[in-house]
């Protein structure tokens, strides 16, 4: 899709939070397990240590151009010429949950809103969930 100018402005009018200039910077994310949520927490103006992740894994941000909708749709992502927006995607880097019992590591599909246009049904701009992977912990009993 390309955008004219007045587009242009209501896309960032609209839908300006989605849009960044370069990727987020990488920080650790947080996971909850046991009841208790573990790492890349911030006390107050110091960062506590990290404990480690049950499930490490990769993150790549990405300005991706086509994906995949909640409902398995074909979807464009809008980016802007000096805005994109930025998508987290993760693999596992490891199936053994850093030595948790009865847990492993999977790689699964997790949908997060975006800004798209259907391919199917033209130039309709809308915020949709779209897929994206990521590494989750599985308990196995």
């Amino acid at each position: 899709m390309r955008e004219t100018p007045q587009q242009i402005a209501l896309i960032q009018d609209k839908y300006g939070a989605f849009f960044k200039p370069t990727p987020p910077a990488a920080v650790p994310s947080s996971y909850v397990y046991g009841g208790t949520v573990h790492g890349g927490l911030t006390v107050g103006r110091r960062r506590r240590q990290a404990e480690p992740y049950v499930c490490p894994s990769t993150g790549v941000y990405s300005d991706i151009n086509f994906c995949i909708s909640a409902a398995g749709d074909v979807l464009q992502m809008v980016q802007l010429a000096d805005a994109f927006q930025w998508v987290l995607t993760e693999t596992c880097q490891d199936p053994t949950a850093n030595g948790v019992p009865n847990t492993i590591c999977v790689d699964r599909i997790r949908n997060i809103p975006a800004v798209v246009v259907n391919v199917d049904n033209g130039d309709s701009v809308a915020v949709e969930m779209i897929q994206v992977s990521c590494c989750a912990a599985r308990e196995t009993t």
